[in-house]
């Protein structure tokens, strides 16, 4: 539970990709602040998320003693059921003990400290695991008093903390050891009101006992899997996610069962269009200069083109556009518009073709570096004026004065299409 002072209320390895027959997610993500984690790598101490602004690090850091004690894997590298069939990847952790073990969960919505919130965890427990419990979160920023929520392990319930005391064990007969659960918490602290689902059905409500730490401190993180007097146990997780929404009983229903593609349905982040290559509508460019296949017309200094891509969730502050193949040492500008121009064919405009019009937004001019590569540096999501769901178009148009094919003296990328 968090410190008093901080309350408002006194109250490895990386595996590859695995089987493209993951099941989809039924549910669509419930907003653009909810962060997803499916366990297939790290990347220094940030374990590899699905989707979202949020980080989830190994409390001790890189290298540190649960980077080492824990592994990623697969189910059927571990010898434990699949989920729905589907070899899927997992995180296979062990007992964290002592309190500095386990992983810092930060939500970095820019929203401030959350009084609502909902968890999604997918676990699985060895039939014979001895052990009495297993923290699953813990909302003290240095993990010096009890977790908020056990699964109590002999039980099949759970152990609930409170802030007017404590409820202790609670729901017992609610799962089973030996078996994939989905456990979903959904807790309003400004109303007083915890809910804890298993596999989509009811398991307890109960006082909330806490609220959480947005994580843009870097001293107050939340923590998982993590518990200040080691109630931890050797088990599995598939995924993790973590929304600023208040689930509803319908929404949870329809999450139901682990699933082997994840929790939730993330769009998708993004869909390049609108070529200056053999098979656009600029066979031939716009002066006999056309591009490689998926790129914009050439240029003065590459026969390629340039391209746009762009890497990161598609939610604040995560995700990046990324230009490449533009004219060295030359400005660009990124900018963004409702609308994919000439249905997606684009029309001719300087060297190159014009992709991305309507409502235009100026995001961002950057230099190109000596390989004609830039990117940006900005939260697009704040700058293009977005609200989750929806659609914007980008593109990259860039000055190319010394050698310009057309003599206009300036280009541009593809077209690059973005769900929000």
């Amino acid at each position: 539970m968090h410190d008093v002072s901080r309350c408002p209320l006194v109250r490895a390895f990386a595996i590859s990709a695995l089987a493209a027959s993951a099941a989809a997610q039924s549910v669509p993500v419930p907003s653009a602040f909810t962060t997803e984690w499916r366990f297939t790598g790290d990347t220094n101490e940030f374990v590899d998320s699905a989707g979202g602004p949020g980080t989830l690090s190994y409390s001790d850091g890189d290298d540190g003693p649960t980077d080492q004690l824990d592994v990623f894997t697969t189910t059927q590298s571990a010898g434990i059921p699949d989920i729905g069939g589907v070899d899927s990847p997992v995180l296979q952790f062990g007992h964290h003990n002592p309190n500095t073990l386990g992983y810092h969960f930060r939500p970095l919505t820019g929203l401030g400290n959350h009084y609502e919130f909902s968890f999604v965890w997918d676990i699985y427990l060895d039939p014979a695991n001895p052990d009495a419990y297993q923290a699953l979160w813990q909302g003290n920023a240095t993990n010096s008093n009890d977790a908020e929520l056990h699964l109590e392990i002999q039980t099949g319930g759970f152990y609930h903390a409170s802030h007017g005391g404590g409820s202790g064990s609670i729901g017992a007969g609610s799962w089973n050891l030996g078996e994939w659960n989905r456990f979903v918490y959904v807790a309003d602290f400004n109303t007083d009101v915890a809910s804890t689902y298993v596999n989509g059905v009811l398991a307890f409500t109960d006082d909330a006992v806490d609220w959480l730490y947005d994580g843009g401190d870097p001293a107050f993180p939340n923590w998982i899997l993590s518990d200040q007097n080691g109630d931890t146990t050797e088990g599995f997780i598939a995924n993790f996610a973590f929304t600023e929404v208040l689930l509803d009983a319908a929404t949870v229903a329809a999450l139901g069962a682990p699933e082997a593609g994840g929790i939730f349905q993330f769009p998708t982040p993004s869909v390049p269009y609108c070529f200056c290559d053999a098979n656009s509508a600029f066979p031939a460019g716009l002066c006999g200069n056309p591009g490689s296949a998926g790129n914009g017309c050439a240029n003065g200094s590459n026969a390629a083109g340039a391209n746009l891509s762009a890497t990161g969730a598609p939610a604040p502050g995560t995700l990046i556009l990324v230009g490449a193949g533009a004219t060295p040492g030359q400005p660009g500008l990124f900018f963004q518009g409702d609308n994919q121009v000439a249905g997606g064919s684009g029309v001719g405009f300087g060297d190159g073709i014009r992709c991305a019009g309507g409502n235009v937004v100026r995001l961002q001019v950057v230099a190109a570096d000596a390989t004609g590569a830039s990117q940006t540096s900005i939260d697009i999501f704040a700058a293009g004026g977005i609200s989750p769901g929806d659609v914007k178009r980008y593109q990259l148009w860039y000055r190319d004065p010394a050698l310009s094919p057309c003599g206009s003296t300036f280009n541009l990328s593809n077209g690059l299409q973005i769900t929000w």
